[in-house]
């Protein structure tokens, strides 16, 4: 499915499917301000930031700072109205100051990736470098996956590798 905001509404089955969408996979922090891009009247909005390269664990970087877009409720959607018809976890939104590691592809506009999988392919890092642990509620209804839970750039290397491996 294709939105007003230029991303694709397309969920991975499991993590070997979100690695092998994602042509840029990288350890990295939001930096700079946030542009909001929405259209008027719509409930969606796509939130375009920079992201500093820490590591590239798939794919290459073209800087070691890249524009990302991600997928999520409109500023004045919220305010308008209380009643959302998309599933919200699903949806990334601005991205917080602290570590992630990132699931990506291009997207239409140049220099502009999207995240892979909406939520999916954000998985954030804890102050020891740990992805945070998910909710029984996330893992049964494939908003994000209990198998990079607890891991490690290092760690998430390995098991992206391994998938990659695969044929």
């Amino acid at each position: 499915m294709r939105t007003g905001v230029n991303i694709d509404l397309v969920l991975a089955q499991d993590e070997r499917d979100l690695v092998r969408n994602a042509t840029l996979i990288i350890h990295g922090t939001p930096v700079g301000e946030i542009e909001i891009n929405e259209a008027t009247g719509r409930i969606l909005a796509s939130y375009h930031q920079d992201l500093q390269v820490k590591q590239v664990l798939k794919g290459q970087a073209t800087a070691d700072v890249i524009r990302v877009s991600s997928l999520g409720l409109s500023p004045t959607a919220r305010a308008r109205n209380n009643l959302v018809v998309v599933e919200e976890e699903f949806l990334t939104g601005p991205l917080q100051p602290c570590d992630f590691v990132l699931f990506l592809a291009p997207s239409a506009v140049p220099d502009l990736f999207h995240v892979v999988g909406l939520s999916q392919g954000t998985l954030i890092l804890d102050e020891k470098g740990r992805v945070v642990p998910v909710s029984a509620k996330e893992e049964e209804e494939h908003v994000r996956f209990k198998g990079f839970e607890g891991l490690t750039v290092p760690e998430l290397q390995e098991r992206i590798n391994g998938f990659l491996a695969q044929p």
